[in-house]
């Protein structure tokens, strides 16, 4: 064994020699066959890569290697061909046929000390997670995953499958972790019973993970997947092209002598996925295994959540605008994420932008910039569609990857921000014209998907509002009740519809439990009452309570109150009172009149005093806004991961480039993947009227811009701007929200 480890050797570059000596070393904890077939089979690939590539690994080399795992971090593209590191297992078809793969899949390595601290680290930063958008997720998931390895072992009972897609990567962050942990828990409770009679620690065996390939596969995909099993020193099982996946599953399953858990990537909102629960048996046709689906309730965005709050790798084809990763033969870009050039400049962007190479001016946004996750495989090819497509052409069957990607972009003619509410065909989308006035904006081509729906002006429905008052006096007698009556007129007056009026008492209880229920009756509530200093105006506690966030000092609205009473000094107690308000108060200035109190927004509450004169005014103004809103602009919200204060130069300059749009900045709190949030909405007045305040203008509404059109045009190309302005890396996701803005 010796002499045969040292001729090997001897064909070896110093380096190599160096790594496979170090592996071949026996290990006694291992069985005598394992070290040997080990150190055989690294000194041997090793031998034949060096050949393939050169006599030699140089220290530039090595460097190119290492920033070529860095930029896989951030979704950009590798320089070189990924080669199969050693833990990469091809199962061959012969191997199935002659038994020996059922042999060779019964063996185990042991997880090297270094990957399984960096993941025992992993899985102590996951559940510190204080992110409410995910943080119960991530622990769920940890937890499916810890009770997988306690019911079916760690060490050939629990097994994920890995294809390098984006649900992929999300499930094999939390087995890695989940792994360690587990182990780490089994050492301590064999340290604190000491029961293992002097055998010594129980082996932490490679976390193992398996992989089809198949005809058309991206090279990108599978040499991501060889990366990442390379870094995280996994035990990976690759059946070889042409191998059904049926056939390599029962390989696996027959392989485990014990019940094996199969954990996926599997989201409800998967085709596959009808009727799966969390743990989900095989079906009947095919060998009997548990599914384990960690992620199953996750949506589209909470994938992409996890995958930019963390420094976690991913396949840079996200970056180009996929969104849903099949085959090179059906899968292109998500037309949904392309955008037409700005002034002509279709420059790639670190955050998310990848440039069309069709001719056709724009480019792709990162796959998380998907704003509708309907259209998460709106980039698949059906099978009807590529069989008529097989049909009408002599083409051979695998185009080069250049021309795959130019032809992703061209059957359709469409314009990304007025898309019409239309039911197409599959091949055909009505369209509204770009508006004449908008030359910078070109029409462009995009692949159509199956039931492809788009959405603009002519969507636009009326929204219903509920009006809630409060007060003890109204339902004591003391005090008629005429604001429902001027809410009535209001509303009616503006095409705005009333749909439920309740009256409730000044309770805290009362008046969460009547706003949670109108959540789900109403688009919008109004209250009216309860907003003074004295000790039962609750109505601003309680709408804080109802959207479960917190109450703090308002610095607009303290420094309102200090214009007010022309001072500088200190609030008064009943002064700080009216001016801590909920975290995500928004100041509306409705009012023509400068002097006019603003409107108290809580995303879609509206809070108005409760003295009829002071409600008839404001509830004009509301009345008026909601209706002007039923023909705005779509807005946005992007979250960041930079800090607020950071974005100040970048977000002045898109500021002063777009005066028709409107922007906020907000700081998140005690998030730390999530720091700041923009919105951008259509500004309701040109920028030359007005006086600008935080969020919101002073305006006169016949002054509103009248087509929903050219908003749609100005929001979309300031959001594209704000993003290619931004600083890299640092957008976490992008939604829609309507006029819910925060």
């Amino acid at each position: 064994f010796a002499l045969l480890v040292l001729f090997v050797l001897s064909l070896l570059s110093p380096i190599q020699q160096a790594r496979a000596f170090k592996s071949s070393i026996p290990n006694p904890r291992l069985p005598k066959q394992v070290h040997f077939s080990q150190s055989i089979s690294i000194a041997m690939q090793s031998q034949a890569q060096a050949t393939a590539a050169t006599a030699t690994t140089s220290t530039a080399g090595l460097m190119a290697a290492t920033a070529e795992g860095e930029s896989s971090m951030n979704g950009e593209a590798p320089t070189t061909k990924q080669a199969d590191p050693p833990n990469w297992l091809v199962v061959t078809e012969a191997e199935i046929k002659d038994g020996s793969a059922l042999v060779t899949l019964t063996k185990r390595v042991e997880w090297s000390q270094e990957s399984y601290k960096e993941a025992l680290e992993w899985y102590d930063q996951l559940v510190k997670c204080n992110d409410t958008y995910m943080a119960e997720d991530i622990q769920a998931a940890l937890k499916q995953l810890h009770d997988a390895y306690r019911l079916y072992g760690p060490t050939l009972g629990v097994i994920g499958s890995f294809n390098g897609g984006k649900d992929a990567c999300v499930i094999l962050e939390l087995i890695r972790a989940a792994h360690a942990n587990y182990h780490r828990e089994q050492i301590q409770i064999q340290a604190d019973s000491d029961s293992s009679g002097g055998k010594g620690l129980p082996i932490i065996y490679r976390p193992r993970v398996v992989y089809w390939d198949k005809e058309g596969e991206f090279e990108e995909v599978s040499d991501f997947a060889k990366q990442n099993v390379d870094r995280y020193d996994l035990d990976m099982v690759a059946f070889e092209k042409g191998i059904a996946f049926m056939d390599g599953l029962k390989v696996v399953v027959d392989s485990h002598k014990t019940p094996l858990a199969f954990v996926l990537g599997t989201r409800s909102s998967d085709p596959n996925a009808r009727g799966q629960g969390l743990w989900e048996p095989s079906s009947g046709f095919m060998p009997p295994f548990m599914r384990v689906n960690p992620i199953l309730n996750w949506n589209y965005g909470k994938v992409w959540q996890f995958l930019r709050s963390y420094p976690v790798p991913i396949c840079h084809l996200y970056q180009e605008g996929y969104t849903s990763l099949g085959t090179v033969h059906d899968t292109t870009p998500n037309p949904a994420l392309f955008v037409p050039a700005l002034d002509g400049n279709d420059n790639d962007n670190d955050n998310g932008d990848s440039a069309q190479e069709a001719g056709v001016v724009g480019r792709y946004r990162g796959a998380w910039m998907l704003l509708d996750y309907d259209q998460e495989r709106a980039g698949r090819i059906s099978k009807a569609k590529k069989a008529k497509s097989k049909a009408k052409s002599t083409a051979p069957a695998i185009a080069a990857k250049n021309q795959e990607r130019n032809s992703a972009a061209s059957s359709v003619t469409t314009n990304l921000s007025t898309m019409s509410k239309t039911a197409t065909t599959p091949n055909e989308v009505t369209l509204s014209e770009v508006p004449e006035e908008s030359p910078s904006y070109q029409k462009y081509t995009v692949m159509p998907s199956d039931g492809d729906v788009s959405y603009g002006s002519d969507s636009v429905t009326q929204r219903s509002v509920g009006l809630l008052i409060i007060g003890d006096e109204i339902l004591k007698g003391y005090t008629a009740d005429t604001n429902s009556k001027e809410a009535a007129l209001a509303m009616g007056i503006e095409n705005v519809l009333l749909k439920r009026i309740v009256v409730v008492s000044d309770n805290l209880e009362e008046i969460c439990e009547e706003i949670n229920r109108m959540q789900k009756q109403v688009d919008v509530i109004v209250t009216s009452g309860g907003v003074g200093p004295t000790h039962d105006d609750v109505t601003i506690k309680s709408v804080a309570a109802a959207l479960n966030c917190d109450l703090i000092l308002n610095e607009e609205m303290a420094q309102l109150l200090r214009d007010k009473m022309g001072t500088d000094d200190d609030l008064t107690d009943a002064q700080i009172k009216m001016a801590t308000l909920p975290s995500i108060s928004k100041l509306r200035y409705l009012s023509l009149d400068e002097s006019d109190w603003p409107v108290l927004q809580c995303r879609n509450v509206f809070i108005l005093p409760g003295v009829p004169e002071y409600f008839a005014a404001k509830i004009q103004n509301v009345a008026a806004y909601l209706s002007c809103q039923l023909k705005r602009s779509t807005g946005y919200k992007v979250v960041l991961s930079a800090d607020e204060n950071s974005l100040v130069s970048q977000l002045n300059q898109v500021v002063k480039r777009h005066p028709k749009v409107s922007f906020g900045s907000y700081p998140f709190v005690n998030q730390p993947n999530q720091k700041t949030v923009i919105t951008v909405e259509a500004s309701l007045v040109p920028s030359s009227l007005g006086t600008v305040k935080r969020n919101s203008r002073i305006f006169d509404l016949a002054d509103m811009e009248p087509c929903k059109e050219d908003m749609d045009l100005y929001v979309q190309k300031a959001l594209d701007d704000l993003i290619a302005t931004l600083p890299p890396h640092c957008v976490v996701r992008v939604d829609v929200d309507d006029m819910l803005l925060f």
